[in-house]
């Protein structure tokens, strides 16, 4: 195992570039992953893995993991603690760090083919989309679409957010979401926009149809009318209180929860 003991390594900058950079990681089609439960839940859902840090209390600690790194021919680099430091987007550095090519998007006959899609527009937080991205996984959503006007799916951020769940969805980023509406009902996809106000479909009050695709807007402005107007329906959640609305992340989690009951 080769050491990297200085902070400025052409592949500690590498890796910091990929860590704090949109369009480093658009540019290079990496990204990174720090943590063990992470880096776990990588291999375990069969993502390549380019090269890794890992730190000498950590290889003491993680025998088994590092075994599996290497019996795939992953080069593993021994870093110091002042590498570490430098890489780690942390409060608590847990010692392992990877650089991966990126995954692949989904397919739109591929999409076609799923019961459920959760298709987010322009959301902005990335601790929003992987807590949407995770909670999809976990009610049983096939895949996961995205705007153009979204947050990084591979931030570190949103893959801490989402505990692994962005390596189990398949998903797609549609630079035209209207066109991509229009493309899905063609496959006889049955959508629905939330809403605050104007639906005909109220989550509580009523029998739901059948839905496919469950739209879920920006956190300040929602979803624009004019899109959610081509929607087949429009979904709301009836509030009793005085709150205006819920968390975008919320709301996605309860929709889907019904959706899927």
């Amino acid at each position: 195992m080769e050491p990297i003991v200085s902070r400025d390594n052409p592949r500690v900058k590498e890796y910091c570039k990929l860590g704090s950079g949109k369009q480093t990681r658009r540019k290079l089609s990496k990204f990174t992953i720090e943590g063990t439960r992470l880096c776990e839940e990588a291999l375990k859902s069969r993502i390549p893995v380019e090269y890794a840090f890992a730190s000498a209390d950590w290889c003491d600690a993680h025998r088994d993991i590092l075994d599996s790194l290497e019996n795939r021919g992953v080069a593993v680099f021994q870093i110091s603690e002042q590498v570490e430091k430098r890489i780690s987007e942390t409060s608590g550095p847990q010692g392992i760090y990877f650089v991966c090519p990126s995954i692949p998007q989904a397919e739109l006959d591929e999409l076609a083919e799923k019961e459920k899609i959760l298709c987010l527009y322009d959301i902005q937080d990335p601790g929003n989309l992987g807590t949407m991205i995770r909670s999809a996984d976990a009610f049983g959503f096939g895949a996961v679409v995205l705007s153009n006007g979204c947050c990084d799916l591979f931030s570190p951020k949103t893959l801490r957010s989402a505990m692994g769940s962005a390596f189990h969805l398949p998903y797609y980023i549609t630079p035209d979401m209207p066109v991509f509406e229009r493309e899905m009902a063609a496959y006889g996809k049955v959508s629905a926009a939330a809403v605050v106000k104007n639906a005909e479909l109220r989550v509580g009050c009523c029998i739901l149809p059948e839905i496919h695709l469950l739209y879920i807007g920006n956190e300040g402005n929602g979803l624009p009318e004019s899109f959610a107007d081509i929607c087949r329906y429009r979904v709301t959640l009836p509030m009793k209180g005085k709150a205006e609305s819920l968390n975008a992340a919320m709301a996605a989690g309860i929709l889907m929860w019904e959706f899927t009951k």
